[in-house]
């Protein structure tokens, strides 16, 4: 009878989802860091130019939301398609190889995050920076990451039609129609962010309740990124 051990060669969740991860947070870092001298420069120049530098406010918090929001967006597509298909030859299982796509969006979120919270501290009391037209809370914060959420689950939406239809022009109306429900999912936590900011601001009321109902859209394009990343289709197939 052998007896020896049974080692498992399924791979983790883990090391499935950094594969790749130098190149990929070399570019994230390398995105961040040119989007951060870009505000920088235009800041400087703004405040040699104008006495009055209030009237130039550089939202850099913002502005590299954005930039990870776009990175986020483009990472989801890769990961749900050319990722997919090479970690597959790894023979883990549909569900480790669907939780794994969501590994490296996680760490890019926690480390924008962190980036989000040192220039909105710090931004006061960087001349270049410029100074804060408006107070960038925690409130602020979440709907930024619920943004970037909703990003990842765009990128899915995007990245599974390309990989579903038997003839070009079935592709492409299959990717139109997913970019637009992408783009829908990702207007709701964008608009709340700027109607919080504009309410901070002073210049409108606090948002409706009503506008959080936008959010059933976002929540629709993340389960349905979810379960064509895990299943490759919306409904059970029998």
């Amino acid at each position: 009878m052998n007896t020896a051990p049974i080692f498992s060669s399924q791979p983790s969740i883990w090391r499935l989802g950094m594969v790749d991860w130098r190149f990929d947070f070399g570019l994230y870092a390398t995105i961040v860091v040119g989007q951060f001298l870009i505000n920088s420069t235009v800041s400087a120049i703004m405040y040699a130019i104008s006495n009055d530098f209030s009237g130039h406010v550089d939202q850099s918090a913002l502005n590299a939301a954005f930039s990870t929001g776009i990175y986020i967006l483009i990472a989801a597509i890769i990961a749900t398609t050319m990722h997919l298909r090479a970690a597959s030859l790894s023979g883990a299982s549909r569900r480790t190889l669907a939780l794994s796509t969501y590994v490296h969006s996680g760490a890019v979120i926690v480390i924008a995050s962190v980036i989000w919270w040192v220039l909105a501290l710090t931004q006061t009391h960087m001349f270049f920076l410029g100074s804060l037209g408006y107070p960038l809370g925690v409130d602020s914060w979440l709907i930024v990451v619920i943004a970037w959420i909703a990003c990842d689950g765009a990128g899915r939406l995007i990245g599974a039609a390309s990989r579903h239809g038997r003839s070009p022009w079935r592709v492409a109306i299959a990717i139109i129609v997913a970019a637009v429900l992408g783009v829908a999912g990702i207007a709701a936590p964008v608009t709340w962010l700027v109607l919080t900011l504009v309410h901070k601001s002073g210049y409108l009321p606090p948002m409706h309740p009503g506008f959080w109902f936008l959010g059933l859209v976002t929540l629709a394009v993340l389960v349905a990124g979810w379960r064509l990343t895990l299943t490759g289709r919306i409904r059970r197939l029998n």
